[in-house]
C-alpha cells in the first residue's frame, strides 16, 4: 500500500506533521515450495508466515518532533484518498513497533526522516492492517 500525502497521521495518539508518504510492504517470511518428479518446475507455493513493514517518510523541518524510541509499541493511524477530491477516503490502523529511525538528505538539500515500524497482531490469524471507510 502506498499513501501519498496522507492526512491525520498519528502514532500513540501523537500527531505527526509533514508526512509525505507512507508505504506498507508485505513480504513472505516462510515460503513452502513444492516440486514433483518429472520436471524442474515448481508446482506448488504457499506463504505460511508473513511480515508487514510500514515506512513513514516525514519532511524534516526545524520543528521536527523527536521520533519515538526503538521498540516503542503503538497504533499508527492515517487517512488516505485515491484523489484530491477525498471521495473514497479510508482510515488505516496498524498496531506496530518502531524498528528504525533513519535520515536522508537529497542533492537539493531537502532532508527526510523515515520511521520504520513492524506491524503486530494480537491474533495471529488476523491481518494487522485494518482499513475502514471514512
Amino acid at each position: 500500500m502506498l499513501a501519498i500525502d496522507p492526512q491525520g497521521v498519528s502514532f500513540q495518539g501523537q500527531l505527526w506533521e509533514h508526512v509525505r508518504f507512507i508505504v506498507l510492504d508485505r513480504t513472505a517470511q516462510r515460503v513452502i515450495d513444492g516440486y514433483r518428479d518429472g520436471g524442474p518446475n515448481q508446482v506448488f507455493c504457499d506463504v505460511t508466515k508473513r511480515r508487514v513493514v510500514a515506512r513513514v517518510v516525514i519532511e524534516a523541518t526545524p520543528d521536527l518532533a523527536e521520533p519515538p524510541a526503538l521498540g516503542t509499541e503503538g497504533t499508527l493511524v492515517f487517512e488516505r484518498a485515491p484523489n484530491a477530491s477525498g471521495i473514497g477516503r479510508s482510515r488505516v490502523t496498524v498496531d506496530a513497533v518502531v524498528t528504525a529511525v533513519l535520515y536522508s538528505v537529497s542533492r537539493s538539500g531537502k532532508a527526510t526522516q523515515t520511521v520504520e515500524l513492524r506491524a503486530v497482531s494480537s491474533d495471529p490469524g488476523e491481518d494487522p492492517v485494518m482499513v475502514s471507510a471514512v
